[in-house]
């Protein structure tokens, strides 16, 4: 009798444990990527479990390009009106170049709740873009 209700709880335990799953959480947003001059931008998503949005994600050179790259990415975050809530221009990690193909990582920290991200779009900017790095309007005066 006692192997019967021995079997019995080790199938109740494994029926609990089955129907204990882990619910998947909120949809991550749609990422729209725009790929620039000799760089192509392989992924980018927001990076979950963290209370403030951080984008990663990696890109890659062309084949055949053998130059450096210059320029950044733009990472920009909306919200589900369409309303910008943040962006950001960063640099890649630095690409090898003994090694095909050259990928490098990108990591962008928006400043904002994750929770409000709703949209976002990962831009590459050119270095002799205005917008690339942006510079302020007025330079501080001198005391």
């Amino acid at each position: 009798m006692q192997g019967t209700t021995f079997g019995a709880m080790v199938l109740a335990a494994i029926a609990l444990a089955a129907c204990a799953t882990a619910r998947p959480g909120p949809p991550l947003p749609p990422v729209s990527r725009f790929d620039g001059d000799h760089l192509r931008i392989i992924s980018a998503y927001l990076r979950t479990g963290s209370d403030l949005a951080v984008v990663r994600g990696m890109v890659a050179a062309d084949p055949l390009w053998r130059g450096p790259i210059a320029g950044g990415l733009r990472v920009s975050a909306f919200d589900a009106s369409g309303t910008r809530l943040a962006v950001r221009t960063v640099r890649w990690s630095q690409m090898p170049n003994a090694r095909r193909p050259r990928t490098a990582t990108y990591t962008a920290a928006l400043d904002v709740p994750s929770e409000r991200v709703a949209r976002i779009v990962v831009e590459y900017v050119s270095s002799t873009s205005r917008e690339a790095y942006p510079r302020p309007a007025r330079l501080p005066a001198r005391p």
